[in-house]
């Protein structure tokens, strides 16, 4: 009798034992991954310029105001209905996080002279393809953190958007980013390169990247 006589004589391809089975290998692989895949304590903030994921994950909240709706309501999930807060470009919900960025980068450049933050509301772009013609008024914030050395050229680009989609609150796309910069432009500041950084954090990245452009 051949290997596949006895799994068909044994599941018959019927439902319950080929269910039964497909389980039992589901599960071993979820224990197997739940085993493997353990990931080491996070760095303690108490040094500074050390990455804080605490403050990481409260600047996500702001920028992604669903996170902390999901965070508050997460015994209760089942019985309400959690509401998003997209912040498309040029909607109130984009100014509010636009704000809030601005002030961190406004509280963490004090007492910095090398660390430059440009509330960018002058740079503009226009361009145009087969398909669309396009003029946007940027409001990107810029960040400029001097290296210390004379000798280097050019410098580092970091880059990412707090806009997001109108469907979706942008945890990923790309809150995630914007707050790993923040972190970055903190960690800089305090620790300061040879090289200089340049970071944009630019909006309207959704409509196809206008930010970037401008």
């Amino acid at each position: 009798m051949t290997l596949k006589t006895k799994a068909t004589s044994i599941l018959g391809y019927r439902v319950f034992p080929t269910s039964i089975l497909a389980l039992v290998v589901y599960v071993s692989l979820f224990v197997a991954l739940i085993v493997t895949d353990a990931l080491s304590n996070p760095p303690s903030p108490t040094k500074r310029g050390v990455l804080d994921l605490r403050q990481a994950y409260e600047d996500l909240r702001h920028v992604c105001p669903a996170v902390v709706v999901f965070s508050m309501l997460s015994h209760y999930w089942g019985h309400l209905q959690i509401t998003a807060h997209p912040h498309p470009y040029n909607s109130h919900a984009n100014d509010r996080v636009r704000s809030y960025i601005l002030e961190r980068l406004q509280f963490m450049k004090q007492g910095y002279t090398f660390v430059h933050v440009d509330n960018d509301t002058r740079s503009n772009g226009s361009w145009a393809s087969e398909k669309y013609g396009v003029y946007f008024e940027g409001s990107n914030i810029l960040v400029k953190i001097d290296g210390t050395s004379s000798s280097s050229t050019g410098g580092v680009l970091f880059s990412a958007h707090f806009d997001s989609v109108s469907t979706a609150p942008g945890a990923t796309d790309d809150g995630m980013g914007v707050a790993t910069l923040l972190q970055l432009v903190n960690h800089f500041s305090i620790n300061r390169m040879p090289r200089t950084a340049v970071f944009n954090i630019n909006n309207g990245e959704e409509d196809w990247l206008n930010g970037a452009h401008a």
